[in-house]
């Protein structure tokens, strides 16, 4: 009998019920995020000159592959949810965010920016649920861009933006 055949052999002696309990082989180790950064999609409701994004896409994160990410995880530093525009997938972040609060999934803050041209109420839910689980709350932030390259966009076409909802929420920077 070779080593590796011994080994085999001396495994299967092993109480396997006792090694299992005293080294927890049964329980799935989970990981620490520092920064977790979700781009949600590629669509935007702007085209702003100055954007180096390109043209929008159509394209959208599976929520299938964020659950099994998230699968895998217990603690998460910061939170960013990106995208062109992340608003456009209120529904997605819903999603993910109704399942880190489910699952338990320790998270410190977060940090999404928007153009803040549509109200969506979906976005606006998710996000103080977000905001609720959260243990560093001071350091959680919506972030609305407001330069001259948004405002022209806005004035030029008539866009009114949804800052009044957005200003409304603790958390939100200008």
């Amino acid at each position: 009998m070779d080593r590796k055949e011994y080994l085999i052999y001396k495994f299967k002696q092993l109480d396997q019920s006792k090694f299992r309990s005293s080294f927890h082989l049964n329980k799935k180790m989970k990981l620490y995020v520092d920064q977790l950064i979700i781009e949600v999609g590629r669509k935007c409701n702007l085209k702003c000159a100055h954007c180096l994004r390109g043209e929008a896409q159509d394209a959208e994160v599976s929520f299938d592959a964020v659950k099994t990410l998230l699968d895998n995880v217990d603690e998460i530093a910061t939170l960013t949810f990106t995208g062109w525009e992340p608003s456009l997938y209120a529904e997605t972040i819903d999603k993910i965010v109704n399942y880190i609060i489910e699952n338990d999934i320790e998270l410190y803050n977060f940090y999404v920016a928007t153009n803040a041209v549509k109200y969506s109420p979906v976005f606006v839910n998710a996000l103080i649920k977000l905001y609720a689980h959260c243990y560093e709350k001071d350091m959680c932030q919506l972030d609305i861009s407001d330069d001259g390259y948004h405002r022209e966009w806005y004035e030029c076409c008539g866009i009114k933006p949804a800052y009044d909802f957005y200003e409304a929420l603790s958390f939100t920077s200008k």
